[in-house]
């Protein structure tokens, strides 16, 4: 996907090694055509301009340092584009309205790594997120949480499936240890709770109740 972002950055500057019509404040209003702009609070957009608005194929670029290269439509992000930040995270993928809509990737500056589906900003839909620390996570998010069916594999091999709620394991699943161990049934925030089957490596088996991580009867 790395790569994807690289050939997408190389595509805007071919793209911007044309000349841009310098606009003036009055210009911007109604000009339709290829123009740069400085705004008076220091921003600047170059790219594609109608009837004085935004539309088509562009670069904005913020006083802070962020910068999206991308669709406008009348003013606003719409279509595909990349949004890189100031502190080095970048999302490449759909927009609609200036938030990101549809299918993306998200890549943090810290190495944490989402590809999925986005609503209004958030992550919702199906997914796949895999921290820097090697633990990756494929299922069902809503607003940007672990919510519904999904598979999380820790870097040390541990593996659970099932259900979750606001980022906790909540409902029917199972988890395998790396040991060996299972434990098949009910989780509550996180937790082994209600009815659930362990079984261990060295043939225990354990069926019943489970309050909190501990096994009642």
């Amino acid at each position: 996907m790395i790569k994807k972002f690289l050939v997408f950055l190389m595509f805007s500057f071919i793209i911007f090694a044309d000349t841009f019509k310098v606009l003036t404040p009055n210009e911007s209003r109604t000009y339709t055509g290829k123009g740069l702009f400085n705004f008076s609070v220091g921003d600047s957009y170059k790219g594609d301009w109608q009837n004085g608005k935004r539309n088509g194929f562009g670069v904005y670029t913020w006083s802070n340092g962020n910068k999206y290269i991308g669709y406008w439509v009348n003013d606003k992000l719409n279509g595909k584009g990349t949004y890189i930040w100031s502190t080095g995270n970048i999302y490449q993928g759909n927009f609609s309205d200036d938030k990101k809509n549809g299918f993306g990737v998200l890549l943090w500056s810290t190495g944490d790594y989402y590809e999925g589906n986005f609503l209004n900003d958030n992550r919702t839909g199906k997914g796949t997120y895999i921290w820097n620390s090697g633990d990756i996570y494929t299922g069902d998010f809503l607003n940007n949480s672990k919510h519904g069916k999904g598979s999380l594999r820790w870097a040390n091999g541990d593996l659970y499936e099932g259900d979750w709620q606001n980022n906790l394991r909540t409902g029917q699943g199972s988890l395998y240890w790396n040991n060996g161990d299972i434990y098949i049934g009910s989780f509550k925030d996180d937790k082994l709770h209600g009815q659930g089957k362990f079984i261990g490596i060295y043939d225990e088996l354990w069926e019943g109740t489970w309050e909190n991580d501990e096994f009642v009867e």
